[in-house]
């Protein structure tokens, strides 16, 4: 197999991988276009590194004697993807907010340090997205929460979000190393 074609190999397995359940992975990205885009782009990217290093490191050593290494790697890459996950579901719970509140609209990052002006809001037990539309909706949640909190809530959306994915494309790529059969044309 030639470079180019092992090449595209890969990206289809990343792109099957992204696109498989419906697009799961794509939909539980953080919210807001930009995040998600960043997210999905950067984890698509970081699953093709891995399955290249994989597929790299598995080229040409003796099946037998690497299948209790690849065992035990995705193994442990599985606990990673269960703790992110649960984490990163906690965390999307946490640190977003749908609006408008009444529906399922859209989902917004927030902030975890609420503005001196609206402080008062939610010492009444007001949620974040009545909160928000006191405010004039998501266009200002600057105005409910600083800016820092909110850029430092969407970094760690997207931390856990590329760990969870990426755990996730490695466990799947380190399982099909013991559970594919080595051919000729994939030996090489």
């Amino acid at each position: 197999m030639t470079q180019k074609e092992y090449l595209r190999k890969a990206i289809e397995v990343v792109t099957f991988l992204f696109a498989a359940f419906s697009g799961y992975l794509k939909g539980i990205a953080p919210p807001e276009e930009r995040s998600a885009t960043f997210a999905t782009g950067l984890a698509s990217f970081l699953a093709l590194v891995i399955f290249l290093l994989i597929s790299g490191v598995s080229r040409g050593t003796a099946p037998q004697k690497q299948k209790a290494l690849w065992l035990r790697l995705a193994a442990a890459l599985f606990v990673v993807c269960a703790v992110s996950g649960l984490a990163y579901k906690h965390e999307l719970d946490q640190l977003t907010f749908p609006y408008p509140s009444d529906s399922d609209g859209a989902q917004y990052i927030a902030g975890t340090v609420p503005t001196q002006m609206a402080k008062p809001y939610f010492d009444k037990d007001y949620s974040a997205s009545q909160v928000v539309a006191k405010f004039g909706g998501p266009e200002n949640k600057q105005l409910v929460w600083t800016q820092e909190s909110i850029n430092r809530a969407g970094m760690l959306l997207t931390t856990l979000y590329l760990v969870l994915v990426v755990s996730l494309a490695a466990t799947i790529f380190s399982l099909t190393e013991i559970v594919l059969p080595k051919t000729a044309s994939n030996a090489t």
